[in-house]
């Protein structure tokens, strides 16, 4: 008999390929069917976030790629668009009213990324065998979250057969709150076959994603004062390949293996300058960084420091620009193997397998 899950994302199937997405293909896999109910809201809305979201679809419109393509949406995946707002009320209600007819009556399982009001409402109104709360945000210490979402988070804790997490910070948080936590690092789709480099130092850098509020711009006064240039792919939101002229946009690539290639073929090393509280933050692109051997330079904070093992973190651009500039590369072809063990255990098959340990588990035992 087909087996059927109800994921509870604040994303669209369609939006940027990432956690939530890698889960739901993993199961379908595993033989279920997935009703998808997309767009739950976490924080308020203000006029101050209404002007950002127009500024990045502007943003966004001005830098067209021919690869960039929708995502596959595989036809066991039902998505379930959920107008909304993260309050109680008969706005909430109502919502619930409108989604409640379009899912089943009963799950194997349940995974919720949102503890919104909305969330817990949709889960009272089925049954389950499982509830899974897959948190992937620090939701206390991130601005802007509705006051609703934190007390529905202490709700669902209590409620959950489970808690999964990605970052070594929560993991520790809500260790103490639930005796049933499970960390799943973020995930790369397959493992890049990639040559050792040979390079004499560091001359360009690269990076992915999205040059927003959360990117440090110091580092641009470290890749000048050194030579170092630096090949941007994602979205430029703060507009620096305009800006500078040691900056190099590369358009966005939707297609991880294409854009991790053009990485390994255009550039000597990975910068990810993130400022700001990142405490319960994991950048997927970590994974997909080591993924092609070249060295990673990351920012210091909680979870980054535990994987110094891989990684290369800073604490200041003083620390950075020394690494940078002493950097070798014979001893970084000596991390390689660990590295390679490192991505092998986190990659999409190793995901597969241990969602299919953790939902068999507890569904052997009955809970």
């Amino acid at each position: 008999m087909t087996k059927k899950a109800l994921i509870i994302s604040g994303i669209f199937w369609h939006d940027t390929w990432q956690r939530h997405q890698n889960i739901a293909t993993a199961l379908i896999e595993q033989g279920y069917n997935i009703d998808f109910v997309a767009g739950v809201k976490s924080s308020g809305l203000t006029l101050y976030k209404c002007i950002n979201v127009l500024k990045s679809k502007l943003a966004s419109s001005q830098h067209v790629n021919a690869h960039s393509t929708l995502n596959n949406k595989p036809k066991q995946l039902n998505e379930i668009s959920a107008f909304n707002l993260p309050y109680e009320g008969e706005l909430t209600s109502r919502a619930v009213r409108k989604i409640t007819p379009k899912l089943n009556n009963d799950y194997d399982i349940i995974i919720c990324y949102i503890p919104a009001p909305l969330s817990l409402k949709i889960i009272a109104a089925v049954n389950y065998k499982t509830l899974i709360y897959d948190c992937v945000r620090n939701f206390a210490q991130w601005p802007g979250i509705a006051p609703a979402v934190l007390s529905s988070e202490q709700k669902l804790i209590t409620i959950a057969n489970q808690i999964w997490v990605d970052s070594f910070y929560l993991f520790n948080q809500l260790n103490t709150k639930h005796n049933k936590v499970a960390q799943i690092l973020p995930t790369i789709n397959k493992e890049l076959q990639v040559k050792k480099q040979s390079k004499a130092k560091i001359q360009k850098l690269a990076f992915f994603g999205s040059v927003s509020s959360h990117f440090d711009t110091a580092v641009l006064n470290t890749c000048k004062k050194l030579g170092i240039e630096l090949y941007i792919w994602g979205k430029d939101e703060l507009q620096l390949s305009q800006q500078y002229s040691f900056v190099h946009y590369q358009g966005y690539e939707s297609n991880e293996s294409r854009l991790l290639n053009s990485i390994i073929t255009n550039t000597d090393g990975i910068i990810i300058p993130y400022k700001g509280c990142m405490d319960g933050v994991i950048p997927a692109k970590i994974m997909q960084s080591l993924s092609t051997y070249l060295p990673v330079f990351i920012s210091s904070f909680y979870d980054s420091q535990q994987l110094t093992d891989y990684l290369y973190c800073y604490r200041n651009q003083q620390d950075l620009e020394l690494q940078l500039a002493s950097f070798n590369f014979v001893e970084h072809n000596k991390k390689s193997a660990a590295i390679k063990v490192f991505v092998a255990s986190n990659t999409q098959e190793a995901l597969k397998n241990k969602l299919h340990t953790l939902i068999n588990n507890e569904h052997e035992l009955g809970s």
